[in-house]
Order: structure tokens, then C-alpha cells, then sequence
């Protein structure tokens, strides 16, 4: 054991004394390296790791502010040696600029910038853009740097919407509201530099008239940048306010074209005796209303109704006769269908009673075919020039509601984005005792004609059938006026809004990566092909009031049932506008809640992220535990669904309508030159009024800039 030993130091020694110099020296070279690489170990722990924050979603125009961290620097126990440095990364796909107010502190600010819109750049064009920031930390002590931690900010656009309501001749109303926002709206612009090239208005929805409004505005914009194209070869940013313009005039050229003029019933000597009676009128109510409450019974209904007499006596059942301004407007509507030659609508045909041969209640028909007529000769050749929009040309998208006769499950909305309609079939189709999806589809691919416009001004008493064909299904649908399931078709824009860019551009995205291979594209997630949906800005018109200003109910037979359609027609969309809103609320809520749990799960533990972004993206794919479904209830609704493809409503202008004294239950079909006159000023006071509101579209006290009036002035009255 002992010479074991002994031999063992022997040799271990003679190996250390019989070292060659190369030896001593590759050993030397290993010790250093050891050395190093300890020392490396110590400073890669002692490296500081920086945070630049969870993604941020904003709206362009918006003060954002970065939210970076360091593991060396918290609140609680701050750490002046660190240094931070902020960098906006180059982008090849982005050439957007965003400055910093101080690229040196935790927290620096900037402003977002307006998303670049160019429509001579076609399908290059996005409503949004990612600007990625880079974060690296300095140790002041050690002068050791961390990685770089990089932070995405994605930029959404703010798309303007305009919702016109239907309402027969009420729709020169929009014509003064449009007029106004258009010259408000195109100052704005111009004075903030932010929204070239941009269409003034992004999406216009309509239904009845409003639709009619709606088709001749986007058909005008378009017809006018096709002829700017044609001559200049491309659209620059100071030929998009002329279209607009243009449009104006043209709108206002064709309501000058339907309406007539009653000089006659505006004169005083037609007034004045109207105004006398309805003075002596008011007066002797008031006396009687006095006498019959002090000498007579009250109401008794079940006793004397049989007596013929009895309620023809009651004040109740009376009303003060009309003023010289409610006659005017009256007898206007009455004479308007006879003057030759038609332009709006027909006289009333009353349609024979073939069923039970008594008439009662009497049913009158008319036509609008003069109206259709005025439109196709000299305005818009629907047949030649349907309406077929995008986005990537700049051109506003056209929304117009109809109902289906046989099927008003929903809405029916033809889309010039789109040029195809589904909608659900209410009848339910089981099959191994679940329900499946059954839609009625219909296809329009040249485009929006006066067909589809048709469907959605055609009011039940309209002779001619508005129908179009499902070749689906192989067979005809029939349809009646939007305005009767959903006048201001705010929720039908809401919805379609969020299809198109949610997910039929995904899918479209998809298939071409699919043929073509992924490309690089830095706005596009190419994992999950997320779009990010605009933001939107809505405008709604509303023409039947909520509110009357009186303080007795109506009476008379004109004013009960014109207050009947104020209320069947008027905007009910102000729990939509709450719905929207709430949805937004609990979106920022889940953004908060996940950047809660990322802070105290430690965001520069990098094992814990990872393991965290795994259990959230399974749950985002989690359909067990959701209640709600998606079109039909045979698609079930992930929870991924009620986060992605989310947008705000940013604002929403109401312009209202209201009734005057002299208002009469033929309000609608009065096309009397002088009343549309009159609307058209009105939409044009009441938005001026309506803008006040808002800060944020005031460029002046008074606004500087104006479209010509062209054909509707005093003058031609």
C-alpha cells in the first residue's frame, strides 16, 4: 500500500518537474479561459434585464407613453445608476416617424402619428401600422448593457362614418346636415395636415331615402376620382376635398330636380285666413274646454256608446285648426303626385278590397317609379355603372339596409366592400338533432345597382315588388324599407365593420400566403393573420324627433298618427352606442387584468413569460366555457373571439331633427320646393349647433370655408 502510494506521489511529481515549456503554457491558456469564463458567468449575472412593456394598442393622434422597467430599478427601491435608451426601429414596410420626448428616461411620451394613406398605392395601403420600439439598460456601475427588449405599439386608423336615416322627403335634411359636415370637416382636415389622401367620410350607411342619399354620394366620389385618374394619371391630396364638393353640388342638383314649387299656398293671402281661424279656434277650446269640465259628466264609455252624439260634443275630440305655414305644407302634399311631370311619386291608387268586399280600413298604393326614373337619367346609370368600392382605392364603402319580407329574422345589408349579403335563415334546420347554419346568400360581384337600392326604399304600400335572387338557394327574395327593422342601421355598420376587417381580410390574407408563401410583412402577425380593426368615428343623422316639445299629447288624427311614425322610425340606437361602449370598457379591463398578472409574475423571468403566454393563448382557444355563439348557434365562441378584432367607437355625433308647431303627419312625402328649402337649412343650422359639442371639430368660431349652395336658394322659389 505504502509503495502504491509512494509511486503514485513519484509520479505525480515527476509529471509536474518534467513539464516541457508548450505544456506549461497550453495549461497557463486553460486556466485563463476558466478564469474568463467564470468572470463571464458573474457579469452575465450581474447583467441588468430590460422590460419595454406589453403591447399597446392606440389611436393615431393619441399621447402615448412607453412603459419600461429594469430588474435593477423598481418604485420601491429606484436605482440611479441605471441608464435607459429608447429607439424607434427601422422598418422597410413602415416609413412612419414618432419622436420622443425624452429617449433617455423609464417612461418617455410621443404622440402617435396618422396612419399613411396613399390611394394611388392600392393594396400596400393598411388601416393600421406597428412601430416597434427597442429598450436597452445601462448599469452606470458596472457598464455591463441588457439585451435589448423590443416593444410592438400598433397604430389604428380612425374611420369616419355617416349614418343617414330614412324618411321620404325628411332626406333634404341630410342634405344641409351633409353639406355642413362636409365644409366643417374638409377645413379640419386641411388645418391639421393629418388625414391625406383620405376619404372624407369612410363608410356611408343608409336606409329608405337615406339610402337613395348614400348611393348618389359614393357614386359621385367615385365617378370623380375614375375622371381625376383618367386625366391626371393619380388622386393628390388636394383633389380629394373638389370630389367631395362635388358631391355636395350634385346632391343638391338632384333634391332641386324632385321637388316642386306652390307659390300659391305661400302667399299671405292663402295664410292669413288659416292663421285667424286658428287663433279664434284656440280661443274658443279654451272657453269650451272650461264650460264642458265645469257643467258635464266625466267620460262614461260604458253607457253611452250608443249614443251617437255623445263624444261629438267632447272637447277632447277636437283640435284648433291648422296655422297658414301647417296648411301650406298640407295641401302641398296633397297636390305634389298630380303635378306633371313626376318626379318623386304617384297619386294614391286605393287598392279594391277582393277579400272581404268592405274596404275598411281603405288601402292606398303608389309608385316611386318617377323617382327611380329621375335618378337613372340624370344622375346615376345604375346599370352601367353599379357601385363596387374599396379601400385600397380610397373610396368610401356604401352600407345599404333592407328587409326581407318572408324572413325578417335581421337586417339585410348590401355592402359595395363586399358585393355579397348573407344573412340568416330563420327557419331551423336540425339534422342529427343539431342545428346548423342556413343562410340566404346573394351575389351582386359588378357591384351595388338601383336594384338593391330598390329593397331598401320600398315601403309597404309601393306597387312595384322589390325582389332579388338568391342563386343559392334558387329562389326569389322579396323586400320592403329598411327603415322599418332598423332605421339608423348602426348596428348592422358595427357588425360588418368588424367582418370585413377581422375576418374576411384575414382570410383573403391567408389564401394568398397560402398560394404565394408567407412574405415579410411586419404589419401582419403572421402566426395568427390578426388584423387590426380601425377604430370609428360616427356620424348619425336622425329625422323623426324622440322627444316633442309639447306638453299635450296629440289629439287630432294628423298629429296622433304623425307622432305614431316619429316614434316607429326614430333613432334607437343609443343602447347599441352603450353596448359599444361597455365592450371597450372590458377590453381595456382585459388589457389591465394581463399586464397586472405580468408584472407580478415577474416579466424579466423569461421561463415564467413563456409558460404564462402558453396557458393564455390556451384559454384564449377555450369554446367550452363561453355561453354566447357566433352567427348561428352551431358555431360556438371562443373567448379568443371577444378579444381579437376589437375596435372603439370613438365618438358619435348625433344631429337631430326636431318638429316644429307646424308639423303634419305628410311631412314625408311633402316635396313642396319651399319645405325642402326649408330642411335643408335646418341640417344645416342644427349641425353648426352640433359641432359646438364637440372641441375636438371646431377649427373656428365661425367656419371659413364653404360649399356653393347652388340650385336651392331663395331665388328659386
Amino acid at each position: 500500500m505504502c509503495n502504491v502510494k509512494l509511486a503514485i506521489r513519484v509520479r505525480s511529481k515527476n509529471k509536474n518537474n518534467d513539464r516541457t515549456p508548450e505544456a506549461s503554457k497550453e495549461s497557463s491558456n486553460r486556466n485563463n479561459r476558466l478564469s474568463d469564463s467564470e468572470d463571464l458567468d458573474k457579469n452575465e449575472n450581474r447583467k441588468p434585464v430590460a422590460y419595454a412593456g406589453p403591447e399597446q394598442i392606440v389611436y393615431e393622434g393619441s399621447k402615448i407613453t412607453l412603459e419600461g422597467s429594469c430588474n435593477l430599478d423598481s418604485e420601491k427601491h429606484p436605482n440611479r445608476d441605471i441608464s435607459y435608451a429608447w429607439e424607434l426601429e427601422a422598418n422597410h414596410t413602415n416609413t412612419m416617424h414618432a419622436e420622443l420626448d425624452n429617449p433617455n428616461i423609464k417612461n418617455p411620451s410621443f404622440y402617435a402619428p396618422y396612419v399613411e394613406f396613399d390611394s394611388n398605392k392600392g393594396q400596400s395601403n393598411n388601416p393600421y401600422t406597428t412601430l416597434t420600439f427597442k429598450l436597452v439598460v445601462t448599469d452606470k456601475n458596472t457598464g455591463l448593457s441588457s439585451d435589448p427588449s423590443r416593444v410592438t405599439i400598433i397604430v389604428k386608423m380612425i374611420q369616419r362614418a355617416l349614418i343617414l336615416q330614412g324618411g321620404g322627403a325628411l332626406g333634404a335634411y341630410e342634405l344641409g346636415v351633409y353639406r355642413a359636415l362636409c365644409e366643417r370637416l374638409i377645413e379640419k382636415d386641411k388645418s391639421d395636415g393629418t388625414r391625406k389622401n383620405r376619404p372624407l367620410f369612410d363608410i356611408i350607411a343608409g336606409a329608405s331615402i337615406g339610402a337613395l342619399n348614400a348611393a348618389l354620394i359614393v357614386h359621385s366620389i367615385k365617378k370623380g376620382m375614375n375622371e381625376i385618374i383618367q386625366r391626371d394619371g393619380k388622386v393628390k391630396d388636394t383633389d380629394i376635398p373638389t370630389v367631395w364638393e362635388r358631391s355636395v353640388t350634385e346632391l343638391t342638383d338632384f333634391w332641386c330636380d324632385i321637388t316642386k314649387s306652390f307659390p300659391w299656398f305661400n302667399t299671405d293671402l292663402f295664410k292669413m285666413p288659416w292663421n285667424w281661424a286658428n287663433e279664434i279656434s284656440k280661443s274658443w277650446l279654451e272657453n269650451y274646454d272650461k264650460y264642458f269640465a265645469k257643467y258635464s259628466p266625466p267620460l262614461d264609455l260604458k253607457t253611452n256608446y250608443l249614443n251617437p252624439f255623445y263624444l261629438f260634443f267632447r272637447p277632447e275630440m277636437y283640435a284648433p285648426i291648422a296655422t297658414g305655414e301647417s296648411a301650406r305644407r298640407y295641401f302641398s302634399w296633397l297636390y305634389y303626385p298630380y303635378m306633371i311631370p313626376m318626379h318623386g311619386i304617384t297619386p294614391n291608387f286605393v287598392q279594391p278590397d277582393t277579400r272581404f268586399f268592405l274596404g275598411i280600413p281603405s288601402f292606398a298604393r303608389f309608385s316611386n317609379s318617377p323617382l327611380i326614373e329621375t335618378v337613372t337619367q340624370h344622375y346615376w346609370n345604375a346599370d352601367k355603372e353599379p357601385i363596387r368600392t374599396s379601400f385600397e382605392n380610397g373610396e368610401p364603402r356604401l352600407l345599404l339596409v333592407g328587409v326581407d319580407v318572408l324572413d325578417a329574422t335581421s337586417a339585410v345589408t348590401f355592402d359595395s366592400y363586399l358585393c355579397e349579403t348573407r344573412y340568416d335563415d330563420g327557419r331551423k334546420n336540425i339534422q342529427n338533432n343539431k342545428e346548423t347554419k342556413n343562410e340566404h346568400i346573394l351575389n351582386y360581384h359588378d357591384g351595388i345597382t338601383m336594384q338593391h337600392v330598390r329593397a331598401s326604399m320600398s315601403p309597404n304600400l309601393a306597387l312595384e315588388e322589390s325582389k332579388l335572387r338568391d342563386e343559392i338557394k334558387n329562389e326569389t327574395r322579396y323586400f320592403w324599407d329598411g327603415a322599418y327593422l332598423s332605421n339608423t342601421p348602426l348596428r348592422e355598420l358595427l357588425h360588418l365593420h368588424r367582418y370585413y376587417w377581422y375576418n374576411k381580410k384575414k382570410d383573403e390574407y391567408s389564401k394568398a400566403n397560402t398560394k404565394e408563401g408567407m412574405k415579410e410583412n411586419t404589419d401582419v402577425d403572421e402566426k395568427k393573420t390578426t388584423w387590426h380593426v380601425p377604430h370609428l368615428e360616427i356620424y348619425i343623422i336622425n329625422l323623426y324627433p324622440t322627444i316633442e316639445k309639447r306638453v299635450d299629447p296629440p289629439k287630432d288624427a294628423d298629429t296622433i298618427q304623425d307622432r305614431e311614425l316619429d316614434i316607429r322610425f326614430h333613432d334607437k340606437t343609443k343602447y347599441d352606442k352603450k353596448v359599444a361602449e361597455m365592450i371597450t370598457d372590458y377590453l381595456i379591463l382585459h388589457g389591465q387584468i394581463k399586464n397586472l398578472a405580468m408584472k407580478y409574475i415577474d416579466p424579466f423571468d423569461k421561463t415564467k413569460v413563456k409558460d404564462f403566454e402558453k396557458d393564455y393563448e390556451r384559454l384564449l382557444e377555450d369554446d367550452k366555457q363561453t355561453h354566447s355563439s357566433k352567427r348561428s348557434a352551431s358555431e360556438k365562441r371562443k373567448f379568443r373571439d371577444l378579444i381579437e378584432g376589437r375596435f372603439d367607437v370613438t365618438r358619435v355625433v348625433y344631429i337631430d331633427r326636431e318638429d316644429d308647431r307646424d308639423t303634419i303627419f305628410g311631412k314625408a312625402a311633402d316635396f313642396s320646393r319651399e319645405s325642402i328649402m326649408n330642411l335643408e337649412k335646418e341640417g344645416y343650422n342644427d349641425t353648426q349647433k352640433a359641432i359646438q359639442e364637440y372641441a375636438g371639430l371646431i377649427v373656428s368660431k365661425e367656419g371659413s370655408y364653404k360649399i356653393p349652395i347652388g340650385k336651392i336658394t331663395e331665388s328659386s322659389v
